[in-house]
């Protein structure tokens, strides 16, 4: 009975040389066989070519979108998966042109003929961040280069206008806004996220914007310089939308001015004071008697609180009197959370001492080890834990900016456990 069988490559040498392959047919598959008390090179039979070619292997579109998941976050890797196959194409691009940043007017053009010639990639785009965040500062007689509202422009004119379009960011953008360009960018209709950083506005203009969005549900407005209120002097923005906010996060050292009492005065009439449950507002001094009347206003709607200050040595205490005087939280009988910044100051205390609702579950004080005494930060956690008021309390967290010292959680021991965290602050939380 014949059988294969391995041979080492000195007996093939013997085998070529020996004429036992001068009759095979060249580039023909063959194998050897022991037959008869000898190795003989017989043919291997082979199915028939086909006319048809052989169809490409593909994968199912669900592991395409795995690997496209994992590579997330290594842009350089998903563009070459872009170029590897249509199926990768597919299932890269919309992690591709997931959160798109445009840092200057370099990048508009690009963009722009992009999605002309692929009209899929406007479906992809979810956060549009225009404007470079990691610049310090600016003047802002430097921003006036249009290239923002004309870039927005553009993007409202394509047939699609993003229609996944959700965050829109600008940054250090200050360019004068007419009621053109506020009826185009009202066409990203599935915006629900706004964050103006570090742009010079009226305050009318943040107004016509925050209105223009009709599913806008979260604000953010930090560091903004209010420019000349009545720049526009020939016609006023128009209010397209009645917005009803979930979320406001405003972060003002006093750069807002009026602008701030005009834009939180907008929102008490608006449907945001039925829908608006979490506030943050970080302030300085020229911005704290309108935070206080907008608080007192908001009343039971509001849930979630986080209430900061900008310290200016040479007006601390004048701040510190305002706050006392302006700031009444008494009338917010439906918070659940309430973070307050540096425990000792005498306006943190007092906040903890007028609070009245009675569904409180949570207080976070912000605290840095190095500027504040801890032991007074600690005797101010003790009280918490005795206020008859705030009974009701799962968590008291105690956040440091940096790293917690062993000195800071030595001040702390032998407090009641069992509620109490330690943790570092999350600045971008």
């Amino acid at each position: 009975m014949a059988k294969t069988a391995l041979v080492d490559s000195n007996y093939l040498q013997q085998l070529l040389h020996s004429g036992v392959f001068k009759q095979m047919e060249y580039d023909v598959p063959y194998a050897l066989v022991w037959a008869d008390g000898r190795y003989q090179a017989e043919r291997i039979k082979t199915a028939p070519e086909s006319s048809t070619p052989a169809k490409p292997l593909r994968l199912p579109a669900e592991i395409d979108d795995l690997v496209m998941v994992y590579l997330v976050g290594d842009l350089a890797t998903l563009r070459s998966a872009a170029l590897t196959c249509r199926a990768w194409l597919a299932a890269a691009r919309q992690h591709i042109f997931r959160y798109v940043q445009i840092p200057d007017d370099r990048w508009c053009g690009p963009l722009l003929r992009a999605i002309r010639s692929s009209p899929v990639i406007a479906s992809c785009i979810r956060t549009l961040q225009i404007g470079n965040p990691n610049l310090m500062s600016v003047k802002l007689s430097s921003c006036h280069s249009d290239y923002a509202i004309a870039f927005l422009s553009g993007l409202a004119d394509s047939p699609d206008a993003l229609p996944s379009l959700c965050c829109l960011e600008l940054y250090f953008v200050a360019e004068v806004w007419d009621p053109k360009i506020i009826g185009k960018v009202a066409r990203f209709t599935s915006v629900v996220s706004l964050s103006l950083i570090k742009c010079g506005l009226s305050a009318d203009e943040i107004c016509a914007l925050l209105s223009a969005f009709p599913g806008l549900r979260h604000l953010k407005v930090e560091q903004c310089a209010n420019v000349f209120d009545g720049r526009l002097k020939k016609t006023s923005l128009p209010r397209l939308h009645d917005p009803a906010l979930l979320s406001l996060c405003i972060d003002d050292r006093g750069s807002m001015k009026d602008g701030l009492n005009t834009v939180l005065d907008y929102l008490l009439t608006s449907r945001s004071k039925r829908t608006l449950s979490s506030v943050k507002l970080v302030l300085g001094e020229d911005g704290v008697a309108a935070a206080g009347y907008f608080l007192a206003h908001m009343g039971d709607v509001l849930q979630h609180m986080e209430i900061g200050f900008w310290i200016v040595v040479d007006t601390v205490q004048q701040l510190i009197t305002k706050a006392l005087r302006s700031i009444d939280l008494r009338y917010n009988t439906n918070l659940r959370q309430l973070t307050l910044y540096d425990p000792t100051s005498p306006v943190t205390q007092h906040f903890l001492l007028d609070i009245r609702s009675r569904k409180i579950q949570q207080v976070t004080l912000r605290c840095s080890p190095k500027d504040v005494n801890v032991q007074t930060c600690a005797s101010v956690v003790s009280s918490i834990f005795c206020a008859p008021n705030l009974q009701s309390l799962d968590r008291v967290r105690v956040l440091f900016d940096g790293e917690v010292e062993p000195k800071a959680r030595a001040a702390f021991e032998g407090l009641e456990k069992g509620i109490l965290e330690f943790g570092q602050w999350d600045s971008r939380a």
